[in-house]
């Protein structure tokens, strides 16, 4: 297989695609060109991926391309359409910074794409042209904000990855069942939504209108993430997703967590969660992340816990005592003014940090202690210098 690149500023004619052809196994080609005529790139017979950067306006000898699967037009500025061209075999398209297309109704011609993704484009209204798709799998129209999701869009298509990330989204209620990946960061007119049951992993972080997560359904949810979505007080169902192995609430107005039933879950981050007073953890997590959870006074089920991995800074913890017993390897403890007497238990760790800890007088228990930063504390340190532990 043969891969060409070419980048200039000149005007390039049409003697471009002769000498061209003349590599006889060019598959993949990249062109980033100020200005270019494309009458001829049909010449090009065994191409199968073409980037293309320019300002040309007419792609339709493109679609005289008959092995062409992967089209991906960046920076066409010139483009107001993607003409009536209905390529033979096209399979992934990839428009992005094109910010003259209006309209998106000629792609309905192209019934064999399996991935769509447009990025960047604020002019587009509409998604008509989706329930001519029937093979598309992969959908991103990411910071599209004007765009309005077709009704009866799961009657036509059986997506398995769908981004609107950035959109002023419409018609969520329309997205397909068979959806696995769905991505709605930073949707800001999103107030509240149900996770459809065959999603793996779900993102809807900065998601600042977001009030209720509905998970009753979610059996199959694996990977959540709602950080920096300030106004989340309320996930219904979320002991339901019982498959959950990756969770984000970090910046959410979440008020209590009881996961003690997710069992598959190891990875949890609160961080910021101003308005947490209660959490109940599952024993299969191994890290956790809760710093700046000020409201938080009861640590003790971290005991219950496989934990590795404790960060737990800016928070009013006064005692470690939960850890005992652990096969913890790292604790992350900045600015705990609670903490003056600290027993590591003599657990096998790696790394332990307390910087700025300003109230914090003694360490104990540190035999198997690698390494420790106790910088601004005002601890004797004359016993952590006459052990193995390296300080920092």
């Amino acid at each position: 297989m043969t891969r060409a690149s070419l980048k200039t500023r000149a005007k390039l004619d049409s003697s471009i695609w002769r000498t061209l052809k003349q590599l006889q196994h060019l598959h993949y080609l990249k062109l980033d060109v100020t200005m270019m005529n494309l009458r001829g790139i049909e010449g090009l017979e065994r191409l199968e991926e073409l980037e293309l950067t320019c300002k040309a306006s007419d792609l339709t000898p493109i679609g005289r391309l008959p092995h062409l699967r992967t089209l991906v037009l960046d920076k066409c500025f010139n483009l107001l359409d993607l003409e009536p061209i209905a390529f033979m075999s096209l399979e992934s398209l990839k428009i992005s910074n094109c910010h003259g297309l209006t309209t998106l109704n000629d792609i309905r011609l192209m019934t064999t794409l399996k991935e769509l993704i447009i990025n960047g484009n604020n002019r587009i209204l509409d998604t008509e042209f989706l329930k001519y798709l029937v093979h598309l799998k992969t959908l991103d129209l990411k910071d599209s904000n004007k765009l309005v999701l077709i009704d009866g869009m799961s009657d036509y298509l059986e997506l398995e990855y769908l981004d609107i990330s950035g959109s002023l989204v419409r018609g969520v209620k329309s997205i397909p069942q068979t959806i696995k990946i769905l991505r709605m960061e930073r949707c800001e007119n999103l107030y509240s939504f149900r996770c459809i049951s065959n999603v793996t992993q779900l993102d809807v972080c900065k998601c600042i209108g977001m009030r209720t997560l509905d998970l009753a359904i979610a059996s199959e949810l694996r990977t959540l993430d709602c950080s920096g979505s300030y106004s989340l007080s309320a996930i219904p169902g979320i002991q339901l997703a019982v498959n959950l192995f990756r969770l984000d609430l970090s910046g959410t107005a979440i008020p209590e967590l009881d996961l003690v039933w997710l069992e598959k879950l190891s990875v949890l981050k609160i961080i910021d969660c101003i308005e947490l007073t209660r959490l109940n953890l599952p024993s299969s997590l191994e890290e956790l992340a809760i710093d700046g959870c000020t409201r938080l006074q009861d640590f003790n089920s971290i005991a219950n816990t496989k934990l590795k991995t404790l960060s737990v800074s800016n928070t009013h913890i006064t005692n470690l005592d939960f850890i005992r017993g652990l096969d913890i390897k790292s604790i992350v403890a900045m600015n705990c003014l609670g903490l003056c007497h600290v027993d590591l238990f003599d657990a096998d760790l790696d790394f332990v940090n307390f910087r700025l800890c300003l109230n914090l007088l003694t360490v104990d228990g540190f035999k198997n202690l690698k390494t420790i930063d106790v910088t601004h504390c005002p601890l004797n340190i004359q016993g952590l210098r006459d052990s193995r532990v390296e300080l920092i």
